[in-house]
């Protein structure tokens, strides 16, 4: 492992997710991380290639930006037209990728060959071939990885979760919007007998990067004043969060005769997640100036949008990632 790289890790053996976490199309009554020490998600009606963009129950979290690994083992053994659980890239419900163990068997033996792991693509609604149909048996587990390399996305199963096989690449464009990584366990809109997937862990692992959904440099422009400001979010180990904030329109140095600040504002602090909302970081910041010395001492609250990956705070300035 690259000793600069971070990881980020979540194995299911709490009765709780881990709060990155969110959500799309949740249906409570078809996932549960209590019954066993995995996380269970029960395939439904629903799917994410082609037409099927009503999937229930995709477990997702935001990506830094960067390289980077996610890797999974599930328990799962599909028996009907078209079961699938595994890894998921998502951009949106017509853009991304999908690596997971899954039954085909109504096409050619080259796209579809039973149980076996499949590599999907799909990008602005139309499905990307090859899908790297790979068969593996025992045929109810499968570990399962995707490593990004820049536009590259690179599928591998293992044996013993040690020796890893790479099964086919795709490109995959995902400077269109963030994109987010996580789970999906569905029958492809078929109608298909309910079964569960059972995960064991989830881990990503990111290229010298942070995994904080929040890190990086952030921007915005003050409506007010149109002051220019930036925030920067750093993990720097121990589950610590520095902050670096710049303000060239604040007050706090003083002011020419024309009541335009003199000198820009420069400040370093903390951020704490907020417990229940991973995604609320209250952020302590002290700054100086330099005639002056220290002069700042505040604390700001700063709300992240993994939507729409925007950033505001508690005054209503927005940030968007430069």
């Amino acid at each position: 492992m690259d000793p600069s790289a971070a990881e980020w890790e979540d194995d299911f053996e709490s009765n709780r997710l881990r709060p990155e976490w969110l959500w799309i199309n949740q249906d409570p009554s078809h996932w549960n991380v209590t019954d066993r020490p995995h996380l269970t998600i029960t395939t439904q009606s629903g799917g994410v290639l082609l037409e099927s963009n009503n999937a229930k129950n995709l477990l997702l979290r935001p990506v830094p930006k960067g390289d980077f690994t996610i890797q999974t083992l599930v328990h799962f053994n599909p028996v009907r037209n078209f079961h699938f659980a595994g890894l998921l890239i998502f951009q949106d419900l017509d853009n991304l990728l999908a690596l997971g163990r899954a039954y085909c068997e109504i096409f050619n033996e080259t796209l579809c060959i039973g149980n076996a792991i499949y590599f999907d693509h799909e990008e602005e609604g139309v499905w990307v071939k090859p899908n790297y149909t790979t068969p593996l048996s025992p045929q109810d587990i499968a570990h399962l990885r995707i490593q990004k390399r820049g536009d590259e996305y690179s599928g591998f199963f293992s044996n013993n979760g040690e020796d890893w096989i790479k099964i086919g690449t795709h490109k995959f464009d995902s400077s269109r919007a963030p994109i987010k990584v996580g789970l999906i366990a569905d029958d492809g809109d078929t109608g298909a007998p309910e079964i569960d997937a059972d995960f064991e862990y989830f881990l990503l692992r990111t290229t010298g990067e942070s995994t904080l959904p929040i890190a990086d440099i952030w921007a915005g422009i003050d409506n007010l004043d149109d002051s220019y400001q930036t925030i920067r979010f750093r993990e720097v180990g121990g589950n610590r969060i520095m902050v670096d904030y710049y303000d060239d329109g604040a007050s706090y140095c003083g002011v020419d005769e024309n009541n335009n600040p003199i000198y820009p504002l420069r400040a370093r602090g903390t951020a704490t997640p907020i417990v229940e909302d991973i995604y609320t970081y209250e952020v302590h910041l002290s700054g100086s100036c330099p005639h002056k010395g220290p002069y700042l001492n505040t604390t700001v609250m700063y709300y992240y949008d993994p939507m729409e990956d925007t950033l505001t705070d508690q005054f209503k300035n927005f940030y968007k990632r430069k």
